[in-house]
């Protein structure tokens, strides 16, 4: 190894801006939601004879897609808009309420689109 070569450093010793982590979250919400409630939609419009729905991942979903897009926004200001000296500020459980909210009520929209098919939870 040549000495203007500097060792590479494994990825996760990497620093990740705020920006990157807000897309790998964003990315995980999407296939969150792809699972828990794109998944039982589409299974749900052909007929399959079993249809599952998951509490958690709908409720999930939302959360990670609206923290991941947060972060994508605003990049590294993110973390200093949602919490101060690791205690979440207003704004950051202001912003929490409004995805959960938003969680709760695609599960009970999802839940009665999926009983206007005929399955019952």
């Amino acid at each position: 190894m040549s000495d203007d070569q500097e060792p590479k450093q494994p990825f996760w010793n990497r620093q990740v801006t705020g920006r990157g982590l807000g897309a790998v979250i964003f990315a995980g919400g999407a296939v969150i939601t792809y699972f828990c409630i794109v998944c039982p939609l589409l299974a749900a419009a052909r007929h399959e004879p079993n249809v599952s729905l998951s509490l958690k991942g709908v409720m999930f979903a939302p959360i990670v897609l609206g923290i991941g897009a947060f972060y994508i926004v605003l990049g590294p200001r993110a973390t200093r808009i949602m919490a101060k000296e690791q205690k979440p500020t207003l704004t950051g459980w202001l912003l929490f309420a409004l995805i959960c909210a938003a969680g709760i009520c695609l599960y009970f929209w999802l839940k009665s689109t999926l009983r206007r098919y005929g399955y019952t939870f």
